[in-house]
């Protein structure tokens, strides 16, 4: 298992957040997403990727989640990186913007679909900002995201000289 953590923005500055959000689902929601595609399946260096970015009051991490192979970790780990620094140097397309908006849009209104979701939601972003403004404008906001916005979030988080790796091994053969 390996895994490469950034800092990345908190609810006080909101709308770096939401950018943030839809960068994490351009990047690594679903099998259209560009970590799967380049890493998972055209060069078959991990059997699974996939990214977290929680939103939290202060300071948050943006986190991406590799499981490969020991003799493909070093070639997944140079993927990983190449596709963060077109994240910060390219814009994503029209296509991968919209899909990803849609994933976003559509993972927080289903997590709203139940009683128990719902407040969980809610109080949520109401310990977090002390009101509901945010989490009642969160779809509004996400769908105004631009390729710009998220090309900034990309190049405000994925700082190479910030980066924190961290990888699990599996235990050696013959009980060591």
């Amino acid at each position: 298992y390996a895994a490469v953590a950034y800092p990345a923005p908190s609810i006080e500055d909101p709308d770096a957040v939401i950018a943030a959000d839809v960068l994490q689902f351009a990047l690594a929601e679903g099998r259209a997403s560009r970590l799967y595609r380049e890493i998972k399946e055209k060069r078959q260096l991990a059997t699974s990727i996939s990214a977290s970015y929680p939103t939290h009051r202060y300071d948050s991490l943006f986190m991406i989640f590799a499981t490969t192979p020991p003799e493909k970790l070093d070639g997944c780990r140079l993927a990983i990186e190449e596709q963060l620094d077109r994240a910060r140097n390219e814009l994503f397309s029209k296509d991968e913007i919209q899909r990803a908006k849609r994933l976003l849009v559509n993972a927080h209104l289903f997590s709203k679909e139940t009683t128990d979701g719902a407040s969980s939601v809610l109080g949520y972003y109401y310990t977090l900002t002390g009101g509901l403004e945010f989490e009642e404008q969160y779809q509004k906001r996400a769908e105004a995201v631009t390729a710009k916005d998220i090309r900034e979030a990309a190049r405000r988080i994925f700082d190479p000289s910030k980066a924190v790796y961290a990888e699990i091994h599996p235990k050696a053969s013959g009980g060591q």
